[in-house]
C-alpha cells in the first residue's frame, strides 16, 4: 500500500467514525425530544402543536435536559420556561 492509499484509507475511516458519532448524537437528541413530549402528555395532558413543533426543532442536549427537569415538576405549560 502506498502512502497516499494509506492516507486515503485513514481519512475514509475517520469520516465513517465521525458519521457514526453524529448519528448517535442525533438519535440521543431525538430520544430526549420524544421523552419530553411523552412526559408533557403525562404531566399536563394534550400537548399543543405549537409546543410539539418547538420541541421538534430543538437540537441542544443542554436545553432539552433543562426542559425535562422543568416538566418533571410542572403542573401547567405556564410553569415551564421556554426561552
Amino acid at each position: 500500500m502506498t502512502a497516499a492509499e494509506a492516507l486515503i484509507q485513514r481519512s475514509e475511516k475517520r469520516g465513517i467514525e465521525q458519521g457514526i458519532e453524529q448519528g448517535e448524537k442525533r438519535g440521543q437528541i431525538q430520544a430526549k425530544r420524544e421523552f419530553l413530549l411523552k412526559l408533557l402528555d403525562l404531566r399536563i395532558g394534550t400537548v399543543p402543536d405549537t409546543v410539539t413543533n418547538r420541541i421538534s426543532r430543538m437540537r441542544s442536549h443542554t436545553r432539552l435536559d433543562a426542559l425535562l427537569e422543568q416538566v418533571a415538576t410542572a403542573t401547567t405549560l405556564d410553569d415551564i420556561e421556554w426561552n
